[in-house]
């Protein structure tokens, strides 16, 4: 699909447009997972740009609603997908849009997508990493 989407990439200024004043109102907004993905793409935007990469980030979704809300080269040129996910509990439908995106690229696909979400621990589930926000700067 051809809609862009409109990603800011300061959540402070995110969350006063949107009216949230504080953790609590965050944690309850109906925005939450918008600002936890806004949060998460701007981090990788410059972890990139400080690594001097290329900050060609991108998103993809099908007309049947599978989405990846992160793509980009990684060091071997294969696209890496990443979902992001702002639950702090697992749930064991969330890899399977990003599994039929990475079925559309193919051997261009990095091996194993990573789903970031709220949570705390690290961990593989089937083919599917699994990343705790906390963990992001160790990868």
């Amino acid at each position: 699909m051809k809609t862009p989407k409109l990603c800011f990439l300061d959540t402070g200024i995110l969350c006063q447009l949107l009216g949230i004043h504080g953790p609590d109102a965050l944690h309850t907004h109906a925005m939450r997972g918008q600002v936890f993905e806004t949060w998460l793409v701007s981090e990788v935007l410059k972890h990139r740009l400080n690594r001097g990469y290329r900050a060609d980030v991108f998103f993809f979704r099908d007309n049947h609603g599978n989405e990846a809300d992160l793509l980009y080269q990684d060091e071997l040129g294969r696209l890496q997908l990443v979902e992001v996910k702002s639950g702090a509990t697992f749930v064991p439908d969330w890899p399977r849009s990003v599994r039929r995106v990475a079925g559309y690229l193919g051997s261009d696909a990095a091996p194993q997508p990573i789903i970031v979400y709220g949570g705390q621990d690290t961990f593989t589930h089937a083919d599917v990493r699994l990343l705790s926000w906390r963990d992001l700067a160790r990868r």
